[in-house]
């Protein structure tokens, strides 16, 4: 009876397998030896690889499948163009917070700023509640760093020496990660890098309170002492401890603040409301030849624009719903 015997090199280059079919012969079966190899490098890549969490991705197929969505033409332009053109500034105010009341729009306009800035765009995260890995921190850091060593080549090189030199970083706080993974790979890059925008959606959908404000203050901490080439893009609701950790006068100083509020959606909501309704009239044109022109009512169109109050989930819904 022969042995079946296997052996793995993992940590270099060559991956030998020495194995037989294990039964009994009078002439001893040769054995088969499987030469496979495999590229050190894109070895530790890909265990970051493993840390990261594709569904939080903008233009991830999960959030696609939950109807996530640009703004529609022509509505929003205000706030798109104040953050287009902060997007482009050279200042210090590297971070821009972008908040407002659950339902008004912010996803919808950060995912449109992740689009429009595609050239440009570095990594995106969506934290959404209740979605798993998606409401968690911890994989924050590496699917930033993945998408960065993606967008920017030289990069992955510096990160994969991170990973060999301390093969742990993963299980490390997100402070570490992030100086380890992102940071001192930015910083050892001796050539100028184009500015990269960075969104974070929705903050405040992030299950741990106390680690979501320990990665605001990092990144204000992080400007404060280094120019970097990125601008981060932060969305969330005005919730008390977000609010405070961006008052916090280190932060507050690299921050540029938008209040959505501040920009009137009234005449936005107007615009889906007749686009959308035309859609529909146009789709079910055989079931709504009777309706009465136009349809809605000017007077019924002007009601629901008030009773959304601002609100473009209550439009989403309504039109939805119809």
């Amino acid at each position: 009876m022969n042995n079946t015997r296997d052996q793995t090199n993992i940590g270099g280059d060559l991956i030998i397998n020495n194995s037989n079919n294990g039964t009994s012969q009078t002439t001893p079966t040769p054995s088969i030896i499987v030469c496979v190899y495999v590229s050190r490098s894109a070895s530790w890549f890909n265990i970051l690889k493993g840390h990261i969490i594709p569904d939080a991705l903008y233009n991830s197929k999960a959030r696609g499948d939950e109807y996530a969505t640009t703004c529609q033409p022509e509505t929003r332009e205000r706030v798109l163009r104040d953050l287009t053109d902060w997007a482009k500034r050279g200042d210090d105010q590297a971070m821009c917070w972008l908040y407002g009341p659950a339902g008004s729009g912010k996803s919808t306009i950060a995912h449109t700023i992740a689009e429009r800035c595609e050239a440009n765009l570095g990594a995106s995260f969506f934290f959404s509640r209740g979605k798993g890995s998606r409401s968690d921190a911890t994989g924050l850091f590496a699917t930033l760093a993945y998408q960065l060593a993606t967008r920017v080549p030289p990069l992955q090189a510096l990160m994969e020496r991170a990973l060999q030199n301390d093969p742990l970083i993963l299980s490390q706080t997100l402070g570490d990660q992030f100086r380890k993974l992102i940071l001192d790979p930015i910083l050892a890059i001796g050539e100028p890098l184009p500015t990269m925008i960075i969104v974070l959606d929705a903050l405040d959908e992030c299950s741990d309170e106390d680690v979501l404000v320990g990665v605001i203050r990092l990144l204000g901490n992080t400007f404060a002492a280094h120019r970097l080439p990125f601008r981060f893009l932060l969305t969330s609701r005005p919730e008390e401890h977000i609010r405070k950790t961006f008052a916090r006068p280190m932060t507050r100083s690299k921050t540029y603040s938008l209040a959505l509020q501040d920009f009137p959606a009234h005449d936005d909501i107007r615009a889906f409301l007749q686009l959308q309704f035309v859609d529909i009239l146009r789709d079910h044109e055989v079931y709504l030849r009777e309706v009465p022109k136009p349809w809605p009512s000017s007077a019924v169109l002007e009601e629901l624009v008030e009773k959304s109050e601002g609100l473009f989930i209550y439009v989403s819904t309504l039109v939805k719903y119809v």
